[in-house]
């Protein structure tokens, strides 16, 4: 995209890149890391509305104090969640291959450890099930 700066001119280099700023800033959104644990059943959700069926999907909780969570927006939303977690030496704790999964928010988790709290089944995807302290997740939307 270089080559469409140098043949512009100077004000329209600059809405181009403020543009382009723009877009970046408002895809990539969520895109900073984000803290994310397992837990284990019986999965109890709360602060979602109840019409939200449990069955099929991978399921999440979102921190109250998660800037994600909005009130109670975030109810319903999928997420993608990709497991970003590295070591210096040995195995790192996200599986090998696609260490993505698709979750559905529906509940929240008052005094959380983690900022995303994950079912065993979906954190299984994503990372290696013995793991089970905090690891870091980029969260799409």
């Amino acid at each position: 995209m270089a080559f469409l700066f140098e043949k512009s001119s100077g004000s329209k280099s600059f809405v181009l890149l403020a543009l382009l700023a723009l877009f970046t800033m408002s895809f990539f959104s969520l895109a900073s890391a984000f803290s994310a644990q397992q837990f284990k059943p019986p999965y109890n959700f709360e602060g979602c509305p109840t019409a939200i069926a449990l069955n099929g999907y991978m399921y999440a909780k979102l921190s109250d104090r998660s800037t994600l969570w909005e009130n109670g927006a975030a109810c319903g939303k999928y997420y993608k969640a990709t497991c970003i977690a590295r070591v210096d030496r040995g195995q790192g704790p996200c599986i090998e291959g696609d260490h993505s999964v698709i979750v559905r928010i529906a509940g929240i988790c008052r005094d959380c450890p983690a900022d995303i709290l994950m079912t065993q089944q979906s954190f299984a995807k994503v990372a290696k099930r013995e793991i089970f302290h905090n690891l870091k997740f980029h969260l799409e939307e």
